[in-house]
């Protein structure tokens, strides 16, 4: 269950938890994940996305003392909400970018059983790309739960993405726990894919991006076609 709303404005080092306005009395826990800083190209569309981690939760999308509402930011085309998969329980898409998007968002998932619990991450889009120098490479053929790593030795990333067979496009941080993909490390883009379904092949990408002091961005992307047993 997704929802765009307004929060207070967010302290990512408080213990307090994120959206305590319920008048509930049961205790509120929040966890934050890792930060994300991505600078995606002008005109793309990014995903901001919690691991579905096996139960229900309610989504929330927020961007400081910004008052969002759902109709207003589709028509506006700034955010669509999707519903929940087998790897995601809460995915936006952002975008085409232009500069409206910059600065900070927050993403939340919301359990509420004997105790409130909000998991939460916060993404900076610190600036949109004119330009990218994007290299795709041949596909690689592996099998379901082989390590695999970018084949660029001599390359450190500063984003590592997965984008499923299912179209989400995942930024992976050392905290990552979407189903059946890890982050083994990160500079290297090297992560264990292991195969979701009981379909013969599956295709993935995993792509890195890289800032340099001389040209405005690289993306190397190598495509991914997944063999063997599916990991239940």
């Amino acid at each position: 269950m997704v929802y765009l709303r307004r929060g207070r404005k967010l302290n990512p080092e408080s213990s307090e938890g994120f959206y305590n306005t319920t008048t509930s009395s049961k205790p509120t826990k929040s966890t934050w994940l890792t930060t994300i800083n991505i600078s995606p190209l002008k005109g793309s569309k990014i995903d901001i996305t919690l691991s579905n981690i096996g139960r229900q939760e309610n989504c929330y999308l927020d961007r400081g003392n910004t008052r969002i509402n759902g109709y207003a930011f589709n028509t506006r085309k700034l955010v669509v909400p999707h519903n929940s998969t087998e790897l995601v329980s809460c995915r936006y898409q952002l975008g085409p970018i232009d500069k409206r998007h910059l600065g900070a968002w927050t993403i939340c998932g919301r359990t509420d059983d004997d105790s409130i619990s909000d998991r939460c991450q916060r993404i900076h889009i610190l600036g949109q790309e004119d330009d990218c120098q994007v290299t795709t490479n041949h596909t690689v053929h592996v099998m379901s739960g082989s390590n695999y790593t970018m084949d660029q030795s001599d390359t450190i990333f500063s984003e590592c993405h997965v984008v499923t067979p299912y179209g989400e496009d995942l930024v992976l941080t050392e905290d990552s726990d979407y189903p059946g993909i890890r982050l083994l490390d990160a500079s290297l883009c090297k992560v264990v894919i292991r195969k979701r379904k009981t379909t013969a092949v599956e295709n993935w990408t995993v792509y890195g991006r890289v800032e340099t002091l001389f040209s405005s961005c690289k993306e190397v992307r190598y495509p991914v076609r997944l063999y063997g047993m599916y990991s239940s």
